[in-house]
């Protein structure tokens, strides 16, 4: 009996790997961080200021990935 339970460990860490490493899963990642700025965008529409603030910080946010990225 326990010898069965690593192999449903190891089946479970395998199914978690594939759907990580699944190319669809950046478009979902991407796609929901989009609509969460989006979001913001719009709660903070009544001060300019405070919204463009933001902006440049998630300009700068997405400057940094690509740039961590390129390491």
């Amino acid at each position: 009996m326990w010898s069965k339970i690593p192999n449903l460990q190891g089946l479970r860490a395998g199914r978690n790997w594939l759907r990580e490493v699944a190319p669809d899963r950046q478009e979902r990642v991407r796609r929901k961080y989009d609509q969460g700025v989006r979001k913001i965008k719009r709660a903070l529409a009544q001060d300019e200021e405070v919204l463009r603030t933001f902006q440049m910080i998630v300009g700068q946010a997405r400057f940094f990935g690509r740039v961590d990225g390129l390491r």
